[in-house]
């Protein structure tokens, strides 16, 4: 998804490639993690799909927490 040729477009597209990029990273570190990921996205999409807020904001943060733990790990 392209944002646009202005600076904060092309930040976000920036961004956005890497943010694609360590999730493919994440992914080839774990065996689980793929089934794994599904899982953290549905939760994302259920709190959403309910309206609540908070849960989809505690599901975005686990993700995050998780796939951020198994890229430091290395």
């Amino acid at each position: 998804m392209a944002a646009g040729n202005s600076v904060l477009g092309r930040l976000y597209d920036s961004l956005c490639a890497r943010h694609v990029l360590l999730g493919v990273v994440a992914l080839q570190r774990s065996a689980t993690r793929r089934q794994d990921v599904l899982s953290e996205h549905q939760a994302i999409v259920d709190g959403l799909a309910s309206g609540d807020a908070a849960a989809a904001e505690a599901a975005i943060l686990r993700h995050l927490d998780t796939t951020g733990s198994i890229l430091m790990k290395g």
